[in-house]
């Protein structure tokens, strides 16, 4: 596994070879994530990709720094509450709202007329 370079290091890269800095992050994430449970990894991919459109989407480091901030205290509020209070938790109910309902509903009539 790829070791973490000191503090001066990446600071050096920052300046001088952002590319380099952003293969290392690179890296870093897929080993760390490979070491996940293989059940896991897909979840860990797509909230690594959530972070980074995130990242992108910013309108400068500190904005992206409060953004995936902002992210990690959902999810840190989810699992207190799961922890805390499982049967409110589990209770949780979610309306589902169809995109196109016009779409939907065609199809099931087509589906109710076969």
């Amino acid at each position: 596994m790829t070791s973490l370079p000191d503090f001066d290091t990446l600071q050096q890269l920052a300046k001088d070879d952002p590319q380099a800095l952003e293969r290392l992050r690179q890296t870093l994430i897929d080993e760390t994530i490979a070491t996940a449970k293989p059940d896991h990894q897909p979840q860990l991919r797509a909230l690594q990709s959530h972070v980074d459109r995130t990242l992108e989407r910013a309108s400068n480091p500190y904005h992206g720094l409060v953004q995936v901030m902002a992210m990690m205290q959902d999810k840190l509020y989810c699992l207190a509450l799961a922890l805390n209070q499982p049967d409110a938790y589990f209770d949780q109910q979610a309306t589902i709202v169809p995109l196109r309902p016009d779409v939907e509903q065609a199809e099931e009539q087509g589906h109710h007329g076969a």
